[in-house]
């Protein structure tokens, strides 16, 4: 309660709005429980709110721009955790990119403070957790940041070659080869009830195609796997694996 007394004071003498929050969005637990523990609340009497609306993973996908419709385009969110800033304007956004060292990414939660750490010993506690896999280039510190400066370069030299204009063509012509598969599919049922796993299925397929060159015919939730196991069909195996336990693979990882 005193954490969040603290965070509720740094972020009103903002004089941005304000929403508190009981729970830390970031949480690993509250990741793995969110919606579940939600779903329940909503159906206790006046059990609709705040908690409900904004302390889920993904409100921002239902809620769109409803949340600044009328506190406006900046607001902060306050947890016992820390307290996060949602923006919904282009400019500032832009702005926040551009001034990287201005803008460095938050520290980890170690007792280090932006008054004592330099910039390049700040490390992101968020993106730390993609570093199950080793670093990356989207968890490395740029180049304004000299610590890690060379091997972002090197990662990023490595990942700009993959993304030209011929990726772009296969991206874009695996991707209609996967929505015409879905859309057969989608009109041949009554009722759809697995577009989330379906779509997921384009996404799996189309990265497949265009980055491995392994290209397959769309299939549905409710179809039958087929029955000969191709090279093509451990590829979309081992990336379907991946995004089913991704979550975990971060929470835990």
């Amino acid at each position: 309660m005193g954490r969040l007394l603290l965070n509720y004071d740094a972020a009103r003498k903002t004089g941005l709005p304000v929403i508190v929050l009981p729970i830390d969005c970031g949480n690993p637990l509250w990741l793995i429980f969110d919606r579940k523990i939600v779903q329940l609340v909503c159906r206790i009497p006046f059990g609709s709110g705040t908690f409900t609306r904004f302390n889920w993973r993904g409100w921002e996908i239902w809620d769109r721009y409803k949340a600044h419709q009328q506190p406006g385009n900046a607001i902060f969110f306050v947890t016992p955790g820390k307290n996060y800033l949602q923006l919904c304007d282009a400019e500032a956004v832009s702005d926040i990119f551009q001034r990287r060292a201005d803008f460095p990414r938050p520290p980890e939660s170690t007792g280090k403070t932006f008054a004592n750490t330099p910039p390049n010993d700040i490390l992101n506690e968020f993106l730390e957790m993609l570093n199950i896999f080793g670093p990356n280039v989207g968890t490395l510190q740029p180049l304004t940041l000299q610590t890690d400066g060379p091997q972002w370069q090197r990662h990023r030299k490595i990942t700009a070659s993959s993304f030209n204009e011929q990726v772009n063509q296969r991206v874009w012509t695996e991707s209609i080869l996967q929505s015409s598969g879905l859309i057969k599919y989608w009109s041949s049922k009554a009722s759809i009830n697995s577009v989330a796993t379906d779509t997921r299925t384009v996404s799996l397929h189309v990265m497949s195609g265009a980055i491995f060159g392994k290209s397959y015919p769309f299939r549905g939730a409710e179809e039958n796997p087929p029955s000969t196991k191709e090279d093509s069909s451990s590829y979309a195996e081992a990336l379907r694996i991946i995004l089913d336990r991704c979550i975990p693979l971060v929470v835990l990882g």
